[in-house]
């Protein structure tokens, strides 16, 4: 990919990392009101600790992917000029690594509570986060319910902004940090997944984890509220004054930097609409925009130099520009065109080794069915190759693109015996051995292929969307009407009915029922719930009564025939599983068989019994 690399505000976040770590005060970081201020649930602050917690695994698991990526190209590359260059970004950032993991956590903590401007948003628009689609939603759902007041600040953008900060505070040189950020962005989204499904649990019950020792850290608390949108930070925060300082010759001098831009890409045949986004979410920082077209320009004028063609004339050249900002940009040489590689049956073996091997955060490997279906594969990609030997060396092509696709959705599933796996699988399936019987597949195939295959999932992951946020919605209402509940069942077992009820019908009315009837009270699924669930509780202890009962056994009889699948019925209402409900239901015949087995005198006086309720 083509990683677009800015400075990403180093100054901002020295000066908010430098605020962390000093002693709290009246104020929280960045001048942020702190005193009286409501903040975030524990929900959401034992999230975000939880998140920064496996800041360091994250970052460790990025690398090990970025390396293999590298690895790969390497191989493919073997004895071309550009692997020099390769394995040198490979050797560094396995220097990197240790430093990294403990860099990445302050850098994500101060992402979160202060995101990057609008230019953030370009770049994250070019970073395939496809993997955690899913994940992402349903957390971003979660995170919104739990009452946060601003965009999440879970979401990818922090962990892209850190990301990128990170290497840009690296003293290596631009080009290896440029190689850096292409081959550690790829690998993020799978690590978000599984980062996600973690935070999905801590915000459903955060009984699920232990406390982090991250939320109990001085300043946490300030920045969790910053970051949720329940303070605000003054106007005089670190994050507000990216236009400060700016004077008419800076102005003057981005203006000129973009007409250079506009003619070298005309030059070129290339339309206006052909600027990239990033100049467009530039446009209201002048010296961020200068940069970013200095550079821009050098590119230009290094293809237009490649393509053989003249330069064309400038009122003002780019050596002024330079000086009159006295910066030394550094002009990237023109690599080598990499030889074409060796098209042969062990280059695709080895190239679909390559996404067999692929591996999740818990070493969790590609399920052996999807291994098995792409060595169908092999004819028609050496059928490819033979035509666009690019396919070997470029991890953009189409047909590794699809690859990719179904290698690292697959490792959502530990086996082929894994939920959801055969609904992955059957379209997946369907696709490879279509084009394993093409006698010449072009690289559209495997583009519509990845993109049918895409809207299916997408479909699926709506569809599991949408069941996640029943499922949520139904736990928010369970456990509302628990709390109801609570105070229902003592008002259910003091009613003047229920004096001689037995200890058992008393457990059930301060249990179960309760809930039954808290639940039709707040959300009825029917309308008249409350009256007849009601009307079903005192049926119950009359049935089981034997000084009200007895006497009146026909009544009896006929009463719990239909008593029964009501009782039955209610326990379904509050989601009880037939395992639980199935032994009290036994348990509550019993009581009405021994009062239909009660002896009763045949001159007894019916009139001091009660006659049965009403029950519909």
């Amino acid at each position: 990919m083509d990683t677009p690399f800015p400075n990403i505000s180093t100054e901002e976040f020295d000066a908010l990392v430098a605020q962390q770590n000093q002693a709290p005060a009246q104020t929280g970081s960045a001048g942020m009101q702190t005193s009286g201020v409501l903040g975030p649930s524990d929900n959401l602050r034992q999230a975000m600790a939880w998140s920064l917690e496996l800041a360091p695994q994250v970052m460790t698991n990025m690398v090990s992917r970025a390396l293999q990526s590298l690895d790969r190209k390497l191989v493919s590359l073997a004895g071309a000029a550009p692997a020099q260059m390769l394995e040198q970004a490979a050797v560094a950032m396995e220097e990197q690594r240790m430093g990294w993991a403990k860099q990445y956590t302050p850098l994500l903590r101060m992402a979160m509570a202060y995101p990057a401007p609008a230019k953030m948003a370009a770049i994250l628009a070019q970073v395939d986060l496809r993997i955690c689609a899913q994940e992402a939603a349903q957390l971003d759902a979660l995170v919104q319910a739990q009452g946060s007041r601003r965009s999440n600040p879970l979401s990818a953008q922090a962990y892209v902004q850190a990301l990128l900060e990170l290497i840009n505070r690296s003293p290596a040189s631009p080009e290896l940090r440029k190689i850096w950020a292409d081959h550690l962005l790829p690998a993020l989204s799978s690590q978000l997944a599984w980062v996600y499904l973690q935070l999905q649990a801590v915000l459903r019950d955060p009984a699920s984890r232990e406390t982090s020792a991250i939320s109990q850290t001085d300043g946490f608390n300030e920045q969790a509220a910053i970051a949720f949108g329940f303070a605000e930070t003054k106007d005089d925060s670190p994050a507000g004054h990216e236009d400060a300082g700016l004077d008419t010759q800076t102005q003057q001098l981005a203006e000129q930097a973009r007409r250079t831009v506009l003619r070298l890409q005309k030059h070129l045949g290339m339309s206006a609409e052909d600027g990239d986004a990033l100049a467009q979410a530039l446009s209201g920082n002048p010296m961020d925009a200068l940069l970013h077209d200095l550079d821009l320009s050098e590119q230009l004028m290094a293809k237009i130099r490649e393509r053989g063609l003249p330069m064309p004339s400038m009122d003002e050249s780019l050596d002024h520009l330079h000086a009159a900002t006295q910066l030394n940009t550094l002009t990237v040489p023109v690599e080598e065109k990499a030889p074409v590689p060796e098209v042969s049956e062990e280059k695709i073996a080895e190239l679909l080794k390559s996404y067999r091997n692929t591996t999740s955060p818990s070493l969790q490997r590609v399920p052996v069915p999807l291994q098995e279906a792409l060595e169908d594969l092999k004819l028609p990609l050496l059928s490819l190759a033979h035509q666009e030997p690019a396919l070997l060396t470029d991890d953009q092509h189409p047909a590794q693109k699809f690859l990719g696709l179904v290698t690292q959705r697959s490792l959502r599933y530990s086996s082929e015996m894994a939920e959801g796996f055969v609904a992955f699988m059957t379209p997946v399936d369907k696709l490879i051995t279509a084009i394993s019987v093409m006698p010449q597949p072009s690289s559209r195939v495997f583009e519509q292929a990845g993109t049918s295959l895409s809207t299916v999932w997408q479909r699926q992951d709506d569809a599991v969307a949408l069941e996640e946020s029943r499922k949520a919605l139904e736990q928010a209402q369970m456990q509302e009407a628990k709390q109801l509940a609570g105070r229902l069942g003592f008002q259910l077992v003091g009613r003047k009915d229920a004096g001689d009820a037995p200890p058992m019908i008393k457990q059930f009315l301060m249990g179960p029922w309760a809930q039954v009837l808290a639940r039709a009270q707040l959300f009825p699924l029917q309308a008249g719930d409350t009256e007849r669930y009601t009307q079903v509780l005192a049926a119950l202890l009359w049935s089981v009564s034997v000084r009200r009962a007895a006497p009146r056994k026909n009544e009896h009889a006929t009463l719990i025939a239909k008593l029964i699948p009501q009782l039955k019925a209610g326990l379904q209402s509050i989601n009880m599983p037939d395992l639980q409900a199935d032994p009290l239901l036994s348990d509550i015949k019993k009581l009405q068989e021994a009062v239909q087995a009660s002896v009763v005198a045949p001159d007894a006086d019916t009139s001091i019994s009660d006659p049965a309720p009403l029950l519909a």
